[in-house]
């Protein structure tokens, strides 16, 4: 195993480091103890793995703790709701143009007395709503700036979308939907849902689960799925407070190891990646044939 630039990767190669990393980890409430034989042994470890210290400040890689709050934030128990005045749902989007996205959410609102769910729309599409004064008076403040009181996540990671992300906080479930329907395509949508603390309704695009902490963690759309169908279901979980419940239990099981291994696709830097993708398929033995020259 090679390690170009600090890329994510163990300067060890068989993973022993690891498991030494993890031992020294003061692991906090919502962190939990796997044991020895559990895939998570290595995996959680990685987090707390940093380059720093053999690298200095010269070639440090933040984005390795970024991760670790990551998980820290997307594990962390949920506000409980019961009691809120707020709309069930969040929706917030500035782009009305008609397609998947915007017919589902168009016949939820026209149809919402009917379907006896709410949705606060922020955003100028099918706006009905104003952020809360709380939230607007934090406008345009510095991550670094931002006080315990301004958002159930309070870490700054959780606030660098800071407005959006604030009012998914105060919303059982957020209207993640992409423009695009399309296999492996995903934004920042969802995370920043699930970092708020609040349940993303996506579409199902085949391979969805796949970009999930957990199969339960998100409400899936069909694609054969009628908005009434949609709209009885997430009025089912918003009146029962218990099943709404089950939709936190992965944050007790913890993430599984294939999702985070997805975490660290973003530790990355570009020309990291840029150089291993050179390295692999055009590298020595390789055929550099078209447009490739070769510098070693």
């Amino acid at each position: 195993q090679v390690l170009i630039g600090g890329c994510g990767e163990s300067h060890t190669g068989s993973g022993g480091g690891y498991v030494k990393a993890r031992k020294e980890v003061d692991y906090d409430a919502h962190y939990h103890d796997f044991g020895e034989k559990s895939p998570f042994q290595h995996t959680y470890a990685h987090l707390h793995f940093t380059p720093d210290e053999r690298f200095q400040d010269k070639f440090g890689f933040p984005e390795l703790w970024n991760v670790t709050d990551a998980v820290r934030l997307l594990l962390r128990p949920p506000p409980d709701r019961r009691n809120s005045t707020m709309a069930s749902a969040l929706f917030v989007h500035n782009d009305c143009n008609r397609g998947r996205r915007g017919n589902l959410i168009s016949n939820l609102v026209n149809n919402e007395k009917e379907h006896h769910f709410s949705i606060g729309r922020y955003g100028k599409c099918f706006h009905n709503a104003e952020r809360p004064k709380s939230i607007a008076e934090h406008d345009g403040i510095p991550c670094k700036d931002m006080t315990k009181d301004m958002l159930f996540h309070n870490d700054c990671e959780a606030t660098r979308d800071g407005t959006k992300t604030m009012l998914s906080s105060l919303h059982k479930f957020t209207f993640a939907l992409e423009n695009t329907f399309s296999e492996d395509y995903f934004t920042e949508k969802r995370w920043q849902v699930l970092f708020a603390g609040s349940v993303p309704i996506v579409f199902d695009n085949h391979n969805s689960r796949m970009f999930l902490p957990d199969d339960d963690a998100a409400v899936l759309v069909g694609t054969a799925e009628e908005p009434a169908q949609l709209a009885r279901r997430l009025r089912d979980l918003d009146t029962d407070y218990e099943e709404y419940s089950k939709l936190y239990l992965w944050k007790e099981r913890g993430l599984r190891p294939e999702f985070v291994r997805k975490l660290f696709l973003s530790t990355d830097y570009l020309m990291c990646r840029i150089c291993e993708h050179v390295a692999h398929h055009h590298g020595p033995g390789k055929d550099h044939a078209k447009n490739w020259t070769w510098h070693p």
